[in-house]
């Protein structure tokens, strides 16, 4: 066969994972793409850096996938990257309270679709009624049918029509759900947190496993992705942010980056966060009109990660969640690495330390706390879970404050989003 030549361009601004997923897409597509992000590198939020004292690679922030994102597992097999993520064969998710108790969310896998039901029925923080209870709303998502009135009204306010106390959603369904969307269940809409139930724990099987990185985000997301895209001929123009959009009539003809080049194209799409986007609007001809929604009304919510290392692991399982804590969930890091010391392991005066990183969602208000404050108080919660005193004196500790770490599914957010087509022909 002779070889077709390529005619049609396209830009793709940002360099996050849509801006990453969107160049493979087009390039499949026939498109010759250029991919435009103001970082020096891919990845967008998930990435890793070097960390001089002490000398290790840690990430922006501790990222886990759970199984029914099949999307994104296409995606790390396109860009030969599936290696780096690892996950039991079965869910098996530890939880701990702050009285020293413990129990796991575990499935059983020979009674799919109800392979939950033995596991809750031992759930150990609430009464067994109220155990019933969630087996019941579990069905009445089950069963529920999509409507507009459920994306304006919260999640919360629909688990308390399914009956179930402040107890159970603060001691079962916050500890579940609010780590999914980074916030408070009276600030989703009950269409997300349904669809969440549906898709994840009643979903096929595999859909509810954890996966998680054994490597730094970076060199399972970033790197690969950077690999891959300059392997099947994308143009990659890295540390270049885009100051505007070129429109002429109904159409945009190219972007004009901050250093003053035009790149032309046939179609451009944007993959930039929303207060980017409004932003480059801003700058350009394009009235926010052309967008449909209100993306000007669209709020983020913000992620703490506490990375603290001591001379002994915090715990023998990978990571737990946390009932009754601020602490949302907590990572071994060291284990969860162990297949990758070379790059990841700390040694300090050839003595080992083990790193555990606190994953602190909803985050607002700590994020006004300096860096003493925050781990104080943590590392309290630490003694609180563990009953464990040594563990108020860490070795070392690092905080991570991500301000505007993912968007807020609120109640009545849906009619604020842009849909993907917009007015002009060939932006998207």
């Amino acid at each position: 066969m002779q070889s077709m030549e390529i005619t049609n361009t396209a830009i793709v601004l940002g360099g996050g994972l849509s801006g990453i997923s969107c160049a493979v897409q087009l390039n499949q597509m026939g498109y010759h793409v250029s991919l435009v992000e103001s970082r020096k590198f891919l990845g967008g939020r998930s990435f890793s850096f070097n960390y001089q004292s002490p000398s290790e690679i840690i990430d922006n922030g501790q990222h886990v996938v759970l199984g029914c994102c099949t999307y994104f597992f296409e995606f790390l097999d396109t860009i030969e990257a599936s290696q780096y993520w690892e996950s039991g064969d079965i869910l098996n998710i530890s939880m701990r309270d702050t009285c020293g108790n413990k129990w796991s969310l575990r499935e059983t896998k020979w009674l799919f679709p109800i392979h939950l039901l033995p596991s809750l029925l031992h759930f150990p923080f609430i009464s067994y009624v109220e155990r019933i209870g969630i087996i019941f709303a579990l069905l009445m998502a089950k069963i529920q049918r999509e409507n507009y009135a459920m994306q304006n009204e919260s999640f919360h306010d629909w688990l308390k029509k399914c009956r179930q106390s402040d107890r159970v959603i603060k001691r079962f369904w916050s500890v579940i759900v609010k780590p999914v969307f980074n916030d408070g269940l009276d600030n989703i809409s009950a269409s997300m947190g349904v669809m969440f139930i549906k898709v994840a724990l009643l979903g096929k099987r595999g859909s509810s496993n954890v996966f998680y990185p054994t490597v730094g985000l970076s060199n399972c997301i970033g790197k690969p992705s950077e690999d891959y895209l300059a392997f099947v001929g994308c143009d990659l123009y890295l540390g270049n942010s885009v100051d505007s959009i070129l429109r002429n009539d109904d159409r945009v003809s190219g972007i004009r980056l901050s250093n003053g080049r035009v790149l032309n194209s046939d179609i451009v799409v944007s993959a930039l966060p929303y207060p980017s986007l409004l932003r480059v609007l801003g700058n350009s001809a394009i009235d926010l009109e052309h967008v449909s929604g209100d993306i000007s009304k669209l709020r983020s919510s913000g992620i703490i990660n506490v990375y603290l290392w001591y001379k002994r692991p915090l715990m023998e399982e990978k990571f737990c969640m946390v009932v009754g804590s601020p602490i949302e969930s907590i990572f071994n890091r060291t284990d969860i690495t162990a297949s990758n010391h070379n790059s990841d392991e700390m040694i300090v005066s050839d003595r080992r330390y083990y790193c555990a990183v606190l994953s602190i969602g909803n985050a607002q208000d700590y994020m006004k706390w300096n860096h003493e404050e925050i781990v104080v108080f943590f590392t309290q919660e630490l003694v609180r879970i563990f009953a464990d005193p040594d563990l108020i004196m860490p070795v070392h500790s690092k905080i991570i404050k991500q301000h505007e770490a993912t968007i807020r599914c609120q109640p009545g957010s849906t009619e604020y989003r842009s849909d993907c087509m917009t007015s002009l022909d060939n932006f998207f």
